[in-house]
């Protein structure tokens, strides 16, 4: 890249290794679910392509926006935004259904030659400079082909998907999700009425009935070798992004929700901590679930919790 003029020498030294190591590999429990199972974690601080992926992770910043990927969510704050915008639906069959659906194991299953394809679409459709996407896109395949890691003083290549800790796998997933999702709608003949994702986690409201989400569903799961979904629905509420979304009136309204696994712990006054960040503790939690709960009920009934403030 430096040879091409891609980048100058400041980031050609930052990019380059110095005195690498491998990535070490870990296994987080996941203690909200049935048995524990654990998700392992590729930690790449000092790794040989831990700057380079970052280089990819920045390049690919620009594509995370509604423009590029108009099932996108940023963050909790940007989901209530979006659901706000929703008219109210018919749902006077019983018809409408909240619908999640859950990537099993994204970043493990995106197969290197798909996901740096679908990469190349997505800075395609940005109109991004050919050559810079073609530097992009090599700069990817070094980082997924070179995932070497140590465990159990053991050293491993990872030969497919994507490692999660390096820092470019988040957003490499979105843009890999942004092109399946767009042929799988594309595609099928039952769409929903509202489709969201974050990452790999999707909401849809579903207003064709149960029997016709079901077949959606085994339609997007015979879709792609590797990549499955899983799904939930209800027709009166499910949790999404720390919120509790409802169907009331025909029209979506939503409150804060908690894992059963949260300890709502938080900070003692003891602590050694400046004074103010004591004193915004109470504020800055009454503001978060003011801004979830979608009506004075729920915000009276959450605020009065002392597990929540």
């Amino acid at each position: 890249m430096f040879d091409a003029q891609i980048i100058d020498g400041k980031l050609y030294r930052a990019i380059l290794p110095k005195d690498p190591k491998p990535a070490r590999l870990r296994l987080q429990p996941k203690v909200h679910k049935q048995n524990h199972p654990s998700r392992p974690i590729t930690s790449g601080n000092g790794s040989a392509t831990e700057k380079l992926s970052a280089f990819v992770d920045y390049q690919l910043t620009p594509l995370m926006n509604t423009n590029y990927i108009p099932s996108y969510i940023k963050d909790t704050t940007d989901f209530l935004n979006k659901i706000q915008r929703i008219a109210h639906f018919s749902n006077s069959s019983g018809g409408s259904l909240l619908v999640t659906m859950d990537v099993v194991s994204l970043y493990t299953n995106i197969p290197h030659t798909e996901g740096v394809r679908a990469l190349r679409k997505m800075l395609e459709k940005k109109r991004t400079d050919p050559k810079m996407i073609y530097w992009i896109t090599k700069a990817a395949e070094c980082v997924l082909t070179n995932n070497n890691l140590e465990f159990d003083n053991c050293h491993y290549l990872q030969i497919q998907g994507t490692a999660m800790g390096t820092k470019m796998a988040p957003k490499y997933a979105c843009c890999f999700m942004a092109i399946l999702e767009e042929e799988i709608l594309e595609k099928s003949p039952l769409k929903p009425l509202t489709y969201l994702r974050f990452i790999d986690d999707c909401k849809l409201i579903w207003t064709s009935g149960l029997e016709n989400l079901q077949k959606f569903i085994k339609f997007a799961n015979s879709f792609h070798s590797s990549i499955k979904f899983t799904f939930e629905h209800s027709q009166t509420k499910l949790p999404y992004m720390g919120t509790m979304v409802h169907i009331i009136d025909n029209k979506l309204e939503t409150k804060l929700y908690s894992k059963p696994t949260d300890t709502h712990q938080y900070l003692l006054p003891s602590s050694c901590h400046p004074k103010q960040i004591h004193r915004n503790i109470p504020p800055g939690l009454a503001i978060r679930i003011r801004r979830i709960c979608s009506n004075l009920d729920f915000f009276n009934k959450h605020s009065e919790n002392s597990n929540n403030i």
